[in-house]
């Protein structure tokens, strides 16, 4: 009865992981603490405005108020319907199995080894010569933070950032599933490449980059122990641990720059004219004493909240604004298929429009789940129908990633990386999310590639090794 358990526990995560990890990213950080926010829940309103600096909307029309429903409850839905329809698509793996090989086959084990250098010793040098190593102390001031991430912005170009951001965690990963054996040499291999990405996201000085490593290790190792034996308790408590992990880590990333009393506040660092810097510490004075009023006014009591309202409230405030600004205010754009890659037309601005109504003044731009991007473009219709072949994409991508006579390897930093793009849409649009520095469409062709070519050069040894 306990191995039916186990096996029952290992189809319900592991078969439906991308939409597990998609339902309750989106769902913690977007559509709880919206749904608090439209019905004007006061704590939580305050809360928001005060550690935000944004206005929460309240006035929505009944039509504003329909569009907005359907993309918080609609949209995830038809999202999973898609993705569970597509898994009962016969998927033969033809294609995946002539990228990456049969589970009996292997790379050469120098190639992870050399493309983990190569990546580390690039973006070791980015950030050398950007200055981030004399800068680790901003993480104690939440303004020099702020500043900080703008001078890497400024200095490092598109491609140092998706090293830095995919190829060097994608390699790590690929070198510590490459270690075999057991033992403190073993361990202590599969801990150089961690520690090397952890120190070097470190001085990127952003939480999600650090995250993101994390996710694509973890998450890669965890999926080849759960892809070479039966689903068992060890592994989940694994899984618990490692989500524990990232949670610990992620809250400890959010209070460090904050902590300290001398810690400055991002309008410290942008807001230049006196008279609005006058009117923004008047709202926040106001904002304060109701706080204190319901907390106290201790700092640590205040830092604890904001700990724990910043994964909630990190796209649930901007998306309350798209319903109101679109098309009313701003007409849709049309649907982004990269036109402008191809040289002509534009992307859509919906990032930055949102950001200037939260922030008028103040350089920046928001995110929001991908359905909210959706919506900017080609309104709520097409948005729903969009969501379901979204997700429909995404199972029968992760079928081929659950077949069993593909390459282990392969198939768990595939997986990992599926994983991440599922949580991903959670927060950002689908193009952001593909084809930004930090978008998995990078890691995806290098994890192709890269087995290609060892594919290759695994297929002309062997034949050079045959006797003629």
């Amino acid at each position: 009865m306990d191995r039916q358990n186990h096996a029952g526990s290992f189809n319900l995560l592991v078969r439906y992981a991308p939409l597990w990890a998609h339902l309750s990213v989106y769902t913690l950080t977007c559509l709880v603490a919206a749904t608090f926010l439209y019905f004007g829940y006061r704590p939580v309103v305050v809360f928001v405005e005060y550690f935000s600096g944004a206005i929460v909307p309240t006035n929505y029309s009944s039509q504003e108020t329909a569009v907005l429903w359907a993309l918080l409850l609609s949209a995830p839905a038809l999202f999973a319907f898609g993705f569970v329809a597509a898994l009962r698509i016969r998927l033969g793996g033809a294609l995946f199995r002539k990228i990456a090989g049969r589970s009996d086959w292997d790379t050469p084990v120098w190639i992870p080894v050399l493309m983990f250098v190569a990546a580390a010793s690039v973006g070791a040098y980015d950030l050398l010569r950007a200055g981030a190593f004399a800068k680790l102390s901003v993480w104690g001031d939440y303004g020099a933070w702020v500043e900080g991430r703008w001078a890497l912005f400024s200095t490092l170009g598109y491609f140092n950032f998706v090293n830095l951001y995919l190829i060097l965690p994608v390699s790590a990963a690929w070198v510590i599933l490459s270690i075999t054996g057991g033992g403190w040499k073993a361990l202590a291999a599969r801990l150089i490449p961690l520690a090397l990405v952890i120190v070097l996201t470190l001085f990127l000085f952003q939480k999600k980059a650090l995250i993101v490593s994390l996710i694509i290790i973890l998450g890669a190792v965890l999926l080849h122990r759960i892809f070479s034996k039966p689903w068992t308790r060890r592994l989940t408590w694994t899984f618990v641990a490692t989500t524990g992990l990232l949670a610990s880590i992620y809250f400890l990333l959010v209070v460090l720059p904050v902590f300290l009393e001398t810690s400055r506040t991002a309008n410290q660092v942008f807001i230049q004219q006196e008279e609005k810097g006058n009117q923004q510490e008047k709202k926040l004075l106001m904002l304060r004493k109701e706080i204190n009023s319901m907390i106290g006014s201790h700092r640590s009591a205040h830092i604890f909240v904001y700990a724990a309202l910043a994964p909630m409230t990190r796209t649930s405030l901007p998306a309350m604004y798209y319903p109101i600004v679109y098309p009313e205010l701003q007409g849709y754009y049309g649907f982004d298929f990269g036109q402008d890659i191809l040289g002509f037309g534009g992307m859509p601005a919906d990032n930055l429009v949102i950001w200037k109504h939260m922030y008028p003044g103040l350089p920046g731009g928001a995110g929001a789940p991908y359905q909210f991007a959706l919506y900017s473009q080609v309104g709520v219709v097409w948005t729903l129908l969009l969501c379901a072949i979204v997700g429909m994409v995404l199972g029968v991508m992760w079928q081929g990633i659950l077949a069993d006579d593909i390459n282990r390897v392969w198939r768990s930093l595939m997986g990992t990386v599926l994983i991440l793009f599922s949580i991903y849409l959670a927060i950002d649009s689908i193009r952001g999310s593909l084809l930004a520095s930090y978008g998995l469409i990078w890691a995806w062709l290098f994890i192709g590639l890269s087995f290609f070519i060892g594919r290759t050069l695994k297929r002309r040894q062997k034949s050079s090794s045959r006797p003629d």
